[in-house]
């Protein structure tokens, strides 16, 4: 899960192509809205203003800032790198350097992942590839809590992605159900959260 910031939406979306070629799940929005999306496993700000990067906070995630010839001195956990041709793949090997999940079988709480099989309490339920990237989003980052139209960008539909990611919701929570298990992806106050009662049993 890769958030790309950048006031220059051609860069942005041309970096963004690049990922989502290679199969990472990303999205992008512009650095002047940047508080108000949740940080994934990596943020990227691309070309930021040096006004712009001194209001970068310290978050839960990997912060990427991809600018030349930066001229002043950056806190530890800012990971600068040069914003030229080859800037997806150096935000590629950082996030391949610090991923720590999507190796093999993977086990959350009572949920388990292995391939593009799902377990919920030990009962399998089919999940669509769109509704198994939702489900890694959520489980990548377990702590998060995600705004509609924060979350919804991640993913592509054939309507209005809010309305679209809604209805996919229902139908994850309605497959649990109907294998005799509790609901996975919770809403409350307007933000989708992973069920920590599946992550902490």
């Amino acid at each position: 899960m890769i958030l790309l910031l950048d006031n220059n939406q051609y860069r942005r979306h041309d970096v963004l192509l690049s990922l989502f070629m290679k199969k990472y799940t990303v999205a992008e929005q512009t650095i002047d809205d940047m508080d108000c999306y949740t940080k994934p496993f990596v943020t990227v700000y691309l070309n930021p203003t040096i006004q712009q990067i001194q209001k970068i906070k310290k978050e839960d995630t990997i912060c990427v800032v991809a600018k030349n010839n930066l001229t002043i001195q950056t806190p530890s956990w800012m990971r600068v790198i040069p914003l030229d041709k080859n800037v997806a793949k150096s935000i590629i090997r950082i996030y391949e350097e610090n991923r720590t999940f999507g190796n093999g079988r993977e086990v959350f709480g009572i949920l388990g992942l292995e391939g593009r099989l799902f377990t919920i309490g030990g009962a399998y339920v089919h999940l669509t590839p769109r509704q198994m990237k939702a489900l890694k989003i959520f489980l990548y980052n377990p702590n998060k809590k995600f705004a509609l139209y924060d979350i919804s960008s991640y993913l592509d539909f054939n309507t209005d992605r809010e309305y679209g990611f809604i209805k996919m919701v229902e139908d994850i929570n309605y497959k649990c159900r109907r294998a005799g298990r509790e609901t996975l992806i919770m809403c409350k106050n307007n933000e989708y959260f992973i069920s920590p009662t599946v992550l902490n049993y």
